[in-house]
């Protein structure tokens, strides 16, 4: 059994309340020693500063009960900003920070790049793939018209003294899986998952077991149905990569 540690609601109160009023302080001293907005050493002059307030706000927020409120407490969210203040006692990591901030504009060029590039290949699969990976249960069917009833699985394995696989009656479905191209939705999210590499090699071997509308697909029917999925690895490995 696994031991939970949990802090009793009234515990959790004080210490917010109590680190509330640290920080509070904290911000006032700092208006005070810097001002607001004073020549080039203003407390709201670094962005720093501006999360530490933020954060702040927040937190006085879920004192006074702001948070509480249906709707609002994903403001307690905002709370996690404290941990990037941590990088300021890390310059390396800080100054790369700073660094991916300074680059902004070049990381979007590159974003709106890659979002491009999805949108054309999934204008593309969608014309190629839409309503061609579906597939039915019954490995033995060819295609949506047959697909219903009940089939004997396990039967082709041989029988129970040879494999000890016990044949039980499946029903037949027509379905697919949940990476396709049937509406703009799952075709963008599939290209999104190719983007990132993640199981496109399972969606390549269907796309090439494509046989026709409502008919049951079958291993390396038509090869050159995976032409498109390897010239989308080779653009982004590449051109993002």
């Amino acid at each position: 059994t696994s031991v939970q540690c949990i802090i009793p609601q009234n515990i959790s109160n004080t210490l917010e309340s109590i680190f509330t009023v640290v920080f509070s302080l904290e911000f006032c001293a700092k208006i005070f020693a810097f001002g607001f907005f004073t020549s080039t050493t203003g407390y709201f002059k670094s962005l720093w500063n501006w999360l530490d307030f933020l954060v702040l706000v927040t937190m006085w927020a879920g004192v006074i009960g702001v948070s509480s409120v249906k709707g609002a407490q994903s403001l307690r969210l905002l709370r996690l900003i404290r941990v990037i203040m941590l990088l300021r006692f890390f310059p390396a990591i800080k100054n790369a920070f700073l660094g991916l901030i300074a680059v902004r504009k070049d990381v979007m060029r590159v974003f709106t790049l890659v979002i491009a590039l999805l949108l054309v290949f999934t204008c593309i699969a969608m014309q190629m793939y839409g309503g061609l990976l579906w597939t039915c249960s019954d490995q033995d069917s060819l295609g949506r018209v047959d697909c219903s009833g009940v089939y004997l699985a396990g039967a082709k394995y041989g029988s129970d003294l040879v494999t000890g696989r016990v044949p039980v009656l499946m029903p037949r479905v027509w379905d697919q899986k949940p990476d396709h191209f049937d509406d703009f939705g799952n075709a963008m999210l599939t290209s999104f998952f190719l983007f990132l590499n993640y199981d496109w090699t399972d969606l390549i071997e269907r796309s090439m077991s494509i046989t026709g509308p409502n008919k049951q697909a079958e291993l390396m029917a038509n090869p050159i149905s995976g032409l498109p999925f390897v010239a989308c690895q080779l653009v982004i490995n590449i051109m993002i990569w």
